[in-house]
């Protein structure tokens, strides 16, 4: 039998109450750095992924079409997230691609998410009423 067991055993309680305290306060500087670039299109592209596709987390690579000429529902610009999607998925190392018609149950997708007001419209899109 251990001669000082109630003091080791004072130790670790003690030093568990202090790591329990301290960990709140150090997790935030354990986390990953942010090298995004305030202002640019893929820190605006970073935080509409946050918060419109919160299941993916932010550790994801995001791929980005976009186009002045058609919109996301015309025909040409849906072949090309088809082209870009099976180029995607044929990288070694992918593990999953999920195109922006896919969807998952209760996420936006294409067809229900409108991009930000600061997108410029095509010159022969409807006005909106």
């Amino acid at each position: 039998m251990a001669r000082r067991r109630r003091a080791v055993l004072a130790v670790w309680g003690l030093l568990l109450v202090v790591c329990a305290v301290a960990y709140p306060l150090l997790e935030n500087r354990l986390g990953a750095m942010d090298f995004g670039v305030e202002g640019s299109e893929s820190t605006e592209v970073d935080r509409l992924v946050a918060r419109h596709f919160p299941q993916f987390g932010t550790e994801q690579a995001v791929i980005v079409l976009q186009s002045g000429a058609v919109t996301a529902t015309d025909a040409e610009f849906r072949a090309a997230v088809a082209r870009t999607i099976t180029a995607a998925t044929a990288v070694e190392g992918v593990v999953d691609v999920v195109g922006p018609y896919d969807g998952l149950p209760g996420s936006a997708t294409a067809s229900t998410w409108a991009p930000p007001p600061s997108t410029t419209p095509r010159p022969d899109a409807p006005a909106p009423h």
